[in-house]
């Protein structure tokens, strides 16, 4: 079981964002809400009536449930682009002993979400960890 707490600590990740009103200049509300990070304050995107944002916690809780499933442990979690992404990839195994040089090459399973409503939460597999 992943401890949030201690994760989020050392990676950055313990915040949420709120959706909240975008205003016209007069002062009207306009119908849109910004999605704002908690912390910075910072607005990352602008978003419809029916948004729910998806918090870090969330994306962990998810990650843990994948990891407990199937055994594969979480390797790293961070974000880019100030928070607007956030990532957790687990370790899915790795290939020794290839070419010459007997390299190795490990495999992960990362789960992506965006503040900024770029992508939806999506999951995907790479030979790269993300640095």
């Amino acid at each position: 079981m992943i401890n949030y707490a201690k994760m989020a600590e050392a990676n950055g990740l313990g915040w949420n964002v709120s959706k909240v009103p975008l205003l016209t200049p007069d002062g009207t509300e306009s119908g849109y809400y910004g999605i704002q990070r908690d912390d910075t304050r910072e607005v990352f995107g602008a978003v419809g009536k029916v948004y729910k944002p998806f918090q870090n916690s969330e994306l962990f809780e998810l990650a843990d449930a994948v990891s407990n499933e199937t055994n594969l442990p979480v390797h790293k979690a961070g974000m880019m682009k100030g928070g607007r992404l956030v990532y957790v990839q687990l370790l899915s195994g790795k290939i020794s002993g290839l070419g010459n040089n007997n390299d190795e090459v490990h495999n992960y399973v990362t789960c992506v979400s965006s503040h900024d409503g770029t992508t939806p939460v999506k999951w995907g597999s790479t030979n790269l960890t993300i640095s």
